[in-house]
């Protein structure tokens, strides 16, 4: 069998009701070289016809002829290690990755690829643009009052400015809606220790990624269609305590960062970032405790906002929580 040029890589946690959605969306590819694989995380969800993940990735396997891949773990591992697993079992020269809660424009991915390949530029990663949208209840795309913003500038840039580029906040960290070199994406993740973390994981393994990445392509083609008020960050009241360590999570992904660049520097003796790329990721680190203050007050139930706060301070270090929050009560 000929091997893929693109792998489409799909982690599931309970997003079973939107996966069948995803999947047909593969379809509208003109592209036919390519993979599906889905990895189910422990996932308990079930479709409206009362379908599992892999009941709904057997189904669409039957309807289509490109070789369809299901993978499960016995235990939650988070979306960091689904994504690892997903990247590890694919055989594609690229990397798509989707959420399994939202949709492939058509032909996004012949456009992506048409990008990649443009006049032997070779890239490592091609950037397309995305549109926000709801299912209504007709079962069409309804997109959203700013649904046709877009996000994605075309431009390139090449070696360290790939990296200063996404840390000034030029173009998105999310991983969806790029094409990648799956080799670009296997160093990225031999960086990253084993971790249990479902928030920021587009940040930590996006970061790594860019620090490989010798080009980056952004094209302004909609290639994807993101649903709205979906994910796991969607909820609004905060009423468990499990709910919460989730949000305060982040912080293991910043605590990778600054361990993996204090051993870089032991190492070799050099810092492998800026002090202007260092002052980024601090900034972005201080961005999510702020956040997280922000939610105690916001949507924590008021009986679980003690213990919360004593969690927050447990993940990121309670100097660092109080400094952040005499500063962000003075502004």
């Amino acid at each position: 069998m000929r091997k893929p040029l693109i792998s489409i890589c799909i982690p599931v946690y309970n997003s079973e009701k939107w996966l069948e959605e995803c999947l047909e969306s593969i379809k509208t590819q003109n592209v036919k070289e390519i993979e599906v694989l889905v990895l189910c995380d422990c996932s308990s969800g079930l479709s409206d016809e009362g379908l599992n993940c892999k009941q709904i990735v057997k189904k669409f396997k039957k309807s289509v002829k490109f070789p369809v891949h299901y993978i499960e773990h016995s235990q939650n591992q988070g979306l960091v290690e689904v994504r690892r697993g997903l990247c590890y079992s694919a055989i594609g020269k690229y990397i798509f990755m989707m959420d399994s809660d939202d949709i492939l424009a058509p032909q996004g991915l012949d456009i992506l690829l048409q990008a990649a390949q443009e006049n032997q530029a070779d890239f490592d990663i091609v950037h397309g643009d995305s549109k926000n949208f709801f299912s209504s209840k007709k079962n069409e795309l309804e997109f959203t009052e700013y649904g046709n913003k877009n996000y994605v500038k075309p431009c390139c840039y090449y070696n360290q400015d790939v990296l200063d580029s996404f840390l000034t906040k030029k173009y998105s960290s999310f991983l969806w809606g790029k094409l990648y070199k799956r080799e670009l994406l296997l160093l990225a993740f031999d960086k990253i220790p084993y971790n249990y973390c479902n928030l920021a994981e587009n940040y930590l393994i996006y970061f790594f990624t860019a620090f490989f990445a010798k080009s980056y392509c952004g094209i302004q083609d909609v290639v994807y269609y993101y649903r709205q008020k979906s994910g796991m960050t969607a909820a609004n009241k905060i009423e468990k305590i499990e709910q919460w360590k989730f949000n305060c999570s982040a912080a293991t992904v910043f605590s990778i960062l600054f361990t993996w660049q204090k051993e870089e520097t032991e190492i070799t003796g050099k810092n492998p970032l800026t002090a202007e790329e260092n002052m980024a990721i601090q900034k972005d680190a201080v961005r999510y405790i702020q956040n997280n203050l922000q939610a105690i007050q916001e949507l924590v139930i008021p009986e679980l906002q003690q213990e919360a706060y004593t969690i927050l301070c447990d993940f990121w270090g309670e100097t660092l929580v109080k400094r952040v929050e005499e500063r962000f009560c003075k502004e």
